[in-house]
């Protein structure tokens, strides 16, 4: 299943970013957003410093949603 730029903004959005208490995309953290063959996408985010407490648990959330 190819899914949309939007669909991917929408799952981004689940994700409260924790130091600034609103979601990624509200938080202009999504730098990029790649469709690819296959329903593969890459997303590029760009957190501040308090970030690096949960950039593991923001990775597994992301890749299982």
């Amino acid at each position: 299943m190819n899914l949309t730029r939007e669909q991917v903004e929408s799952a981004l959005r689940s994700f409260i970013e924790p130091a600034l208490e609103t979601d990624l995309v509200t938080a202009k953290a999504v730098k990029d957003i790649t469709l690819k063959d296959g329903g593969r996408v890459s997303v590029l985010i760009e957190l501040g410093f308090p970030a690096e407490r949960y950039r593991d648990e923001l990775s597994h959330t992301l890749i299982d949603h």
